[in-house]
């Protein structure tokens, strides 16, 4: 009996020191800003109304869009139009029911409400109001410029609400604008930004772990080296079992072949081709970069800032082959009807595992001191990505990632009634890869320590 308490006692002590830990603080402290006000002159953090709400709204939109392409919501007239398709282009809209405009309008809220949050730069109503109270104040100039701008802005908004309620119609063209045909315009952004965003939030959650087990991120060592042994027969197996299997011709490049023994389970030659490049190509970076580090320690001294980077990135290499696999997998296979809801399920974890990761880096780290831009700043991009408030990113990132999100979704659709591939499907899929192994040596040559908080960050956030 006392074996067992000394177990329970020693359990609890271990989540105790993780819990405390530099890792999952850094996390509480981040995610936290996703929920509370941002407030200058006020310690104490409120919940913001606002945010709780945008984040309930964000959830429904993911609600409505699955509840659109619900086998049971599908009308047989669009199951018939739809099932004579053998290509479906990258513009091409499925059919609306009252739950994909549902999902639509909550996509476009997020879109405004980024806009909200750029104004507002993450701080309370009241506060903006006081501020432009003072700057009215300053002079009767000022005064005048801000009420042309208030009285211009409501007359606007007037005349917007005006033509809405004219032409609910008008209504919905501007909401499908703003969601879905700016959202399928935006989406290389968000394939350029997906792989940077992933790898170096893990590679800062690795430099936090470092502060509490600092062994396994000194150079290469006997763990760091045997996960990457370890991954390397890992690809090895899984390109020598893949290879034959699958009799790569690349002369159908937009056909699913059924697979033998597999009624429901169909693959794309070129898919499943660029999955296994993807993989090689990737493990080969690695050992370059490597490679390239034994280099760099032999002309030159070691430094903290590389013992780090040499252990992270073996640490990496396992995420890295991960997320090439969940972006190449859909493209690479997919179900019939009876087991469309899978391919669904697979587009979403992929889009966790990114969004998870690429929120934590927007939010983990410090925000700068934001200035008023000058005339020589214009042309400097990170000057303009400055003035965005941490928060504004994240619905941004957010937008980016519920567009994908939505066209994968009408990509299976399409697929599971007709057969026809995607042109979308096959941009991300391709796209992804092919930005993967820039992202890889980008963040390699970026690296440092970033300024993370701390623990006293976070119990004061």
């Amino acid at each position: 009996m006392s074996s067992i308490e000394d177990h329970i006692r020693n359990l609890v002590t271990r989540l105790g020191l993780l819990f405390r830990s530099q890792f999952i603080l850094v996390y509480i402290v981040g995610f936290k800003r996703l929920f509370y006000q941002q407030r200058e002159l006020d310690s104490k953090k409120r919940i913001s109304i606002i945010k709780l709400t945008l984040f309930i709204v964000y959830i429904a939109a993911y609600i409505f869009s699955s509840l659109q392409f619900a086998e049971v919501n599908i009308p047989a007239t669009v199951r018939e139009e739809w099932s004579h398709k053998e290509n479906i282009e990258l513009m091409e809209m499925f059919p609306l029911s009252i739950y994909g405009e549902l999902a639509h309008l909550m996509h476009a809220i997020i879109f405004l409400a980024f806009f909200y949050f750029l104004v507002t730069q993450d701080k309370p109503v009241t506060e903006l109001l006081h501020s432009i109270k003072d700057f009215a104040s300053q002079s009767k100039t000022h005064t005048i410029g801000v009420f042309i701008l208030l009285s211009f802005s409501v007359f606007w908004v007037f005349l917007q609400v005006l033509d809405f309620i004219l032409f609910p119609e008008a209504l919905r063209v501007t909401i499908i604008a703003l969601s879905y045909e700016a959202g399928i315009g935006l989406f290389i952004a968000w394939v350029v930004l997906q792989p940077i965003l992933v790898f170096s939030a893990l590679l800062l959650t690795f430099d936090m772990i470092a502060k509490d087990r600092p062994e396994p991120f000194k150079g290469y060592n006997r763990k760091n080296i045997t996960l990457f042994v370890v991954c390397l027969v890992i690809v090895v197996i899984f390109v020598g079992i893949f290879s034959p299997i699958f009799n790569i011709e690349l002369e159908e490049i937009n056909s699913f072949i059924p697979i033998p023994g597999l009624e429901n389970m169909f693959y794309s030659q070129m898919g499943v081709y660029f999955m296994l490049i993807g993989v090689i190509i990737t493990t080969f970076i690695m050992v370059c970069l490597i490679i390239t580090e034994l280099i760099i320690k032999r002309l030159k001294r070691s430094s903290k800032i590389q013992d780090h980077r040499m252990a992270n990135f073996l640490f990496l290499f396992p995420f890295i082959l991960i997320y090439v696999l969940l972006k190449a997998f859909p493209a690479a296979f997919a179900f019939s009807s009876e087991l469309k809801t899978l391919n669904s399920i697979l587009d979403l974890i992929s889009l966790f595992f990114v969004l998870f990761f690429a929120i934590f880096r927007v939010l983990a780290v410090r925000e700068t001191e934001r200035k008023d831009l000058i005339l020589k700043d214009y042309l400097n991009p990170k000057r303009w990505v400055q003035i965005i408030p941490t928060y504004g990113k994240v619905l941004a990132l957010s937008y980016l990632a519920f567009a994908s999100f939505y066209v994968g979704l009408e990509a299976n659709t399409a697929f599971a009634l007709s057969g026809a591939t995607s042109m979308f499907k096959e941009i991300r899929m391709y796209s992804s890869i092919g930005l993967t192994f820039f992202a890889m040596v980008y963040v390699f040559w970026r690296y440092k320590l970033d300024d993370l908080p701390t623990s006293e960050d976070s119990i004061n956030a």
